[in-house]
């Protein structure tokens, strides 16, 4: 399951690891950073692809890949944004403001797959929601799009209650197990 990153928390200077050190009683006793790769990197939001690579996304027009076998940087590429998720190796989402961008190719070609975008949340490899992607719309339509072909297309969803504002997606969780196991519960400004 993945968890959504706060907007925070992407807005970051340098990207490090933070390694916590646990007593018995699960509590952190301390904090340690430590830098990753061979340069620092302007990550405004990073994301791990489904065989374990790390991506980082930066607000203006790069995004990185951080190559474990020589401990590298690789990058910058040819497009950047606020939001990003690698689905996999070769599928990555970038959300700007003008929209999000689709790649199939490990980021050497781009395809505007909505005009507009936000903030990600993929459904869990493992679980119901396997190939659904939740996007945020920033600038109009319903505030919420989904994918259930790994973000080749979206549709706007619907609501079926009346509410003030429109719910723009800020984060989401998928239910593991229970009676409402497999599904996704979006938070958005609306409640």
């Amino acid at each position: 399951m993945r968890w959504f990153h706060s907007s925070i928390s992407r807005r970051c200077a340098l990207l490090a690891i933070l390694v916590l050190g646990f007593a018995s009683s699960t509590v952190a006793q301390s904090l340690e950073f430590e830098q990753v790769g061979d340069q620092p990197i302007d990550a405004h939001d990073l994301d791990f692809d489904s065989d374990g690579g790390l991506w980082g996304s930066s607000a203006g027009s790069d995004f990185w890949y951080y190559n474990k076998a020589t401990q590298l940087w690789e990058g910058p590429g040819n497009r950047g944004g606020d939001y990003f998720t690698a689905l996999s190796p070769d599928t990555l989402l970038i959300a700007t403001p003008s929209g999000v961008h689709r790649s199939i190719d490990g980021g050497e070609q781009w395809t505007v797959v909505l005009f507009e975008g936000g903030a990600f949340y993929e459904g869990s490899l493992e679980g119901p929601n396997n190939g659904v992607v939740l996007v945020g719309e920033n600038n109009g339509g319903s505030g919420i799009a989904y994918s259930t072909d790994r973000g080749a297309t979206f549709t706007e969803a619907t609501f079926t209650v009346s509410t003030n504002t429109r719910p723009q997606l800020e984060t989401a969780v998928e239910i593991p197990d229970g009676p409402a196991g497999g599904r996704l519960v979006a938070g958005v400004f609306a409640g």
